[in-house]
């Protein structure tokens, strides 16, 4: 869950941080998420998983500031200044779509931030390329401005 992660992490603590990069994010806390596929498809999708990382209330979960949406329209009603956000995922990604709706909320809003979609799927040729572009994406050039913790330092 590295992806949605970063953004939880990013933006929970946005006092730290002033950048946010998400690569092919598992966006999944949402409302309606405990109803969970008879089948799973891999282990993300498995009840023990779910439980073990959102705990014991799915239900309650997905209405929670575990929901990014929740997080970042709570954060939004107390005014606070959001990092910039870099995100990115594989146009064959089986999380795409949560991804999309997630940059059509952002825009929404009018939070600042990234998407891009590009070729690939959930794999490590996808994102070996998008890294280099969050990388070089990552605004040092004003680091000691604003929101951060003051721990990147360009070259």
């Amino acid at each position: 869950m590295g992806g949605y992660g970063a953004l939880y992490n990013g933006l929970k603590f946005h006092d730290t941080f002033g950048a946010i990069v998400s690569l092919s994010a598992g966006l999944n806390v949402r409302p309606g998420m405990e109803k969970l596929p008879a089948k799973p498809q891999w282990f993300a999708e498995t009840a023990a998983y779910q439980h073990g990382v959102f705990g014991p209330d799915l239900a309650a979960a997905g209405h929670s500031e575990l929901n990014l949406q929740v997080l970042v329209t709570n954060l939004l009603a107390a005014h606070v200044v959001l990092p910039v956000i870099f995100m990115a995922i594989g146009d064959q990604d089986g999380l795409k779509s949560a991804n999309d709706e997630f940059d059509h909320f952002l825009t929404t809003k009018k939070v600042s931030h990234e998407y891009l979609v590009g070729s690939g799927a959930h794999e490590w040729d996808f994102w070996d390329r998008y890294l280099l572009k969050a990388l070089n994406w990552l605004p040092l050039t004003n680091q000691g401005a604003g929101v951060n913790s003051g721990h990147i330092k360009a070259n």
